[in-house]
């Protein structure tokens, strides 16, 4: 198990560093979507190593200026899904959304100059070299088989967090959290288990969680779209009514968020239902 984590951390941070140097070049929406799913492997593994010894490793403080660029690329992400998302719709509504488009547009250079802004200097190999060595020898304290049924007590632990947020109110800041935390979870369970069952660890079937994985990240995309077109309609003149399509395309975009947070909440709770026991019990 040591080396397989070694592994995956040096295959993820020599993927994100590819994928972040073409990113810089051209920002294309395949470049910077995995470049972000780099960094949310990498981030999910050292929530692991956290877990694993909390007194020595803080990814905040690790990984400061990552978890930055990671944030500045997430907003580059949103206005590229927004982009697509409107032409989805115009072909959807039947009408032309051209000049919330162009603001669109707009909004993604400004991301991309603030992102640009502060990766200024920023070499991914130093930071991560220190990172590495810290690495091998939190792990090298750990046989390898303790280190299996760590990580696997750790999925669970994280399972049963989620199933706590969803035996509360489920309000857009707890979705949002579930989504995150479904992620760290997927991302692990990628790497103790791999294509096999997860159910030896959690107690749901591995499309069970994509299912609902997929149909928040649509959610989060309505509600993203939401911010954004009420940001456009707020650059028109006051005097002037809101165009009937884009009040239509603000309709649509509030209706479809709620239509499938109605769809995932009972969803989650049903997928949280079952009845836990530890891993190997």
């Amino acid at each position: 198990m040591t080396e397989k984590l070694i592994n995956y951390f040096e295959k993820q941070q020599q993927l994100f560093t590819e994928y972040y140097n073409e990113s810089r070049k051209y920002y294309t929406i395949n470049s910077v979507h995995e470049m972000r799913l780099c960094m949310k492997r990498l981030r999910a593994l050292f929530l692991f190593f956290e877990a694993l010894e909390p007194d020595i490793i803080s990814t905040k403080v690790l990984l400061s200026r990552f978890r930055k660029l990671f944030k500045l690329a997430g907003r580059i992400r949103d206005i590229q899904i927004q982009k697509k998302l409107a032409l989805h719709l115009e072909t959807e509504l039947e009408a032309s959304f051209i000049e919330y488009i162009h603001f669109l547009n707009k909004n993604e250079k400004k991301a991309i100059k603030a992102f640009e802004k502060k990766m200024h200097g920023y070499e991914p190999e130093k930071d991560f070299s220190s990172i590495r060595n810290l690495i091998s020898d939190t792990l090298s304290s750990y046989p390898s088989d303790d280190l299996s049924l760590r990580g696997k007590q750790i999925i669970f632990d994280k399972f049963v967090l989620v199933q706590q947020m969803t035996r509360e109110k489920l309000n857009s800041t707890q979705l949002h959290a579930i989504r995150t935390k479904l992620k760290q979870i997927a991302y692990l369970l990628k790497i103790w288990k791999g294509h096999e069952n997860v159910t030896q660890v959690i107690p749901v079937e591995r499309t069970q969680l994509q299912a609902t994985e997929v149909k928040l990240g649509l959610w989060h995309d309505y509600v993203i779209a939401q911010m954004y077109i009420k940001k456009y309609l707020a650059t028109l003149p006051e005097d002037k009514p809101i165009p009937v399509h884009y009040a239509l395309l603000l309709s649509t975009a509030i209706k479809n968020r709620k239509s499938l947070a109605s769809e995932i909440k009972p969803q989650l709770k049903s997928l949280f239902e079952t009845e836990l026991k530890e891993p190997g019990s």
